[in-house]
């Protein structure tokens, strides 16, 4: 078992190393990660303001679901003017002036409040359009830039926060995998445990960075955080189990099931 502790060691070092590395470019080069996640999210933050302004029609048939669905067609049509044709280009030039990177929490908290009332204020208009009112439908000063704003620097600050989550964790874990491979020269015990958080950290790293679509799950706010710890535990208590049953089986002289 000597090769598999000396590996351990090896690899968790490199896992450690790499993690870290992470870290660092996630803390040290927000600038570039905005910058490279900007592209993606300028569609998703259209697509939210567009479904803000959305309105379903209503389910049924008789006299008041026709009477609403011809409020929510008004409705639509009040948010599509209010909107404008240029409204997607608008959004590229107001995110395109942004810098979450560059903001104070203090700036931060700002622009999630007013997206907040934004939210808020846009709801009741719709309540009140669709009502009857629907001179109420339009766009305050100011408003339609806090929502994209808002949105844009929420999403922003979210993607920072799960890689800072994900590359912390393995850190840690890499460390702990690290350390009882080096305990385990004398309690060789420690060895298979080692082996299999191992193996699910870096299986549930894999997940994470390819099967995810991690980026259009964060843009979407599909956040993963400290979920990530839960799939390594996951991950890990089932390869042990496997393992502990592969080595009841070899010593029972039966073949081991899967």
């Amino acid at each position: 078992m000597e090769w598999l502790r000396k590996a351990l060691i090896a690899m968790s070092a490199v896992g450690f190393l790499a993690s870290a590395g992470g870290l660092v470019l996630v803390i040290a080069g927000a600038d570039e990660l905005e910058e490279a996640a900007r592209s993606e999210i300028v569609p998703r933050v259209e697509a939210k303001i567009r479904d803000l302004t959305t309105v379903e029609p209503a389910k049924g048939d008789g006299k008041l679901a026709a009477l609403r669905s011809k409020l929510v067609e008004k409705a639509r049509e009040a948010a599509d003017r209010m909107l404008g044709a240029d409204f997607p280009d608008r959004i590229r030039t107001q995110i395109a002036e942004l810098c979450v990177c560059r903001m104070s929490e203090a700036e931060r908290q700002d622009r999630m409040r007013r997206y907040d009332e934004a939210r808020a204020s846009l709801k009741a208009k719709f309540e009140a359009a669709l009502s009857g009112n629907l001179s109420e439908l339009k766009f305050e000063e100011g408003m339609l830039g806090a929502l994209i704003g808002g949105y844009y620097v929420n999403t922003i600050h979210g993607l920072q926060r799960e890689l800072t989550i994900f590359f912390g964790l393995n850190l840690v874990l890499f460390a702990l995998v690290g350390g009882a491979s080096i305990v385990g020269a004398a309690s060789r015990g420690l060895l298979l445990p080692a082996g299999a958080l191992f193996a699910g950290t870096v299986w549930a790293g894999y997940l994470f960075i390819f099967e995810r679509n991690w980026l259009t799950k964060i843009v979407l706010n599909d956040w993963t955080g400290y979920g990530h710890l839960i799939l390594v535990g996951i991950i890990s208590a089932y390869l042990l189990y496997l393992a502990r049953l592969t080595m009841l089986a070899r010593r029972a002289g039966v073949p081991a099931e899967s």
